[in-house]
């Protein structure tokens, strides 16, 4: 239990954990289709997280799907609609290779622009909350205002005749039609709306691309693309899946012919609910972590408060594991067929979850994700009972120490006001994901 209280009691000191953020999508479509699966799975507003990994039989006949959520379980609902959306892609890829020459959207027989569009309406109703929060949350410093009006106003402000301000105002229409249907709950088109999500795609890639090359010098841009980058994950990841469907290598790997196998893990399985210690146990704990890393502390060294988490001592929570570890254990958990290196994640890794993987990675070829938020996010459970029982337990006990001591570092260097003295989220494997992908794992023909 110590490492888990030493997360939470991280989250409370760790007051900049931006500054570890870190973000590496992989190149490869596959590594983005799981990604995007993910994303496409989560309903609400906030809170929820959902992980994607997959393998695939030898003979490439069955294609397997791992699915699991940070609430320990994969709800019916959210069963129910990823048949749903895997089914309307089959259906449209084999509208696809019916016609395989026809590209453009206009050149597309009635039936195949028929089930596109049944696809935008089932995907984009499920999400519509999700998306609706993300688009239209207030602001910190004034409540009175959105995030949307925000950008609007900044955008609107700029230099009209920079080029990144140019795409931004191009962006503008699409983004009003899209954030009408949110507030209705009813689009122009569905077709409408797909054509929408393709442009604001388009336009956000522009726009991030030009401000790198040369970038509009306004202090107001770090919202703006902050920004542009949260509202475009729904784009991008219906964008991806419709590639899915429409390129003719990726549906003839995952769609036609294919059986799907879909494996829910319960993420929360085994003793996680825990209480919370008094405080002489949680300094002991804090001082105890300080000392593993800077063996000269003196004894009366002093400790931080603890976490807000942490102040009802006596309170019993539950830990969840959270959803990535979950999978990566489950594919751990026997000898069966290898997985995909790269777990799909609806929303960036905490920091937890990605140094406990990359501690994983050490020992055998792991999992990976497309990076970590930096934080510390607790309560956080450590999954000692499930590595113990997994095909690497011969490795238990050096994975914990390993993470422990990553841990006790973090909250050194944030108590002590040092820059993270671990090893930079970049530069951690230098080997990146497309290398490892095409190593040639037994079984699995990877894009």
């Amino acid at each position: 239990m110590d490492v888990e209280l030493l997360i939470g009691l991280i989250n409370e000191v760790d007051i900049d954990s931006s500054r570890l953020s870190f973000e590496r999508p992989s190149k490869s479509r596959t590594t983005r289709i799981l990604d995007s699966l993910a994303q496409i799975l989560v309903s609400k507003p906030s809170g929820e997280a959902v992980a994607v990994g997959a393998q695939v039989t030898q003979d490439n006949s069955i294609v397997i799907l791992t699915i699991a959520t940070n609430d320990g379980s994969v709800p019916a609902f959210m069963q129910i609609h990823f048949n749903r959306v895997w089914t309307s892609l089959k259906n449209i890829a084999t509208c696809y290779q019916n016609h395989p020459h026809r590209k453009s959207w206009q050149d597309l027989p009635t039936n195949t622009r028929s089930r596109i569009d049944g696809f935008v309406q089932l995907v984009s109703e499920y999400s519509r909350e999700r998306y609706k929060h993300q688009m239209n949350k207030t602001l910190s410093h004034n409540q009175q205002k959105t995030r949307f009006e925000e950008f609007s106003d900044i955008v609107q402000s700029l230099d009209s005749e920079h080029d990144v301000t140019k795409q931004l105002l191009k962006a503008l229409p699409d983004m009003e039609a899209i954030n009408k249907w949110l507030q209705s709950g009813t689009p122009e088109t569905y077709t409408h709306l797909y054509e929408c999500f393709y442009r604001l795609y388009k336009r956000a890639r522009n726009v991030l691309r030009l401000q790198d090359l040369d970038p509009i010098k306004d202090r107001r841009m770090s919202f703006v693309v902050e920004y542009l980058k949260k509202v475009t994950f729904f784009p991008t990841s219906f964008r991806t899946l419709m590639q899915l469907a429409s390129s003719r290598r990726l549906r003839s790997r995952f769609l036609l012919n294919k059986s799907l196998e879909v494996r829910y893990v319960s993420a929360n399985t085994g003793g996680e609910l825990i209480t919370l210690p008094e405080q002489p146990v949680l300094q002991k704990l804090a001082l105890a972590a300080l000392r593993s890393k800077c063996k000269g502390l003196p004894p009366n060294y002093p400790t931080p408060e603890t976490s807000e988490h942490l102040k009802r001592p006596t309170i019993t929570i539950r830990m969840p594991i959270h959803c990535e570890v979950a999978v990566a254990l489950d594919f751990l958990s026997d000898k069966r067929l290898p997985a995909l290196p790269y777990i799909g994640v609806s929303k960036l890794s905490c920091l937890a979850c990605w140094k406990f993987l990359s501690c994983l990675r050490k020992r055998k070829p792991g999992f990976h994700t497309r990076g970590t938020s930096g934080k510390a996010n607790f309560p956080w459970k450590y999954p000692g009972k499930q590595l113990s029982k997994s095909t690497i337990k011969d490795y238990a006990n050096a994975i914990y120490e390993e993470f422990y001591l990553e841990m006790a570092g973090r909250y050194t260097d944030c108590i002590l006001e040092h820059p993270w003295s671990g090893a930079s989220m970049e530069g951690e494997d230098l080997q990146c994901v497309e290398d490892i992908l095409f190593q040639g794992i037994e079984g699995m023909e990877i894009d």
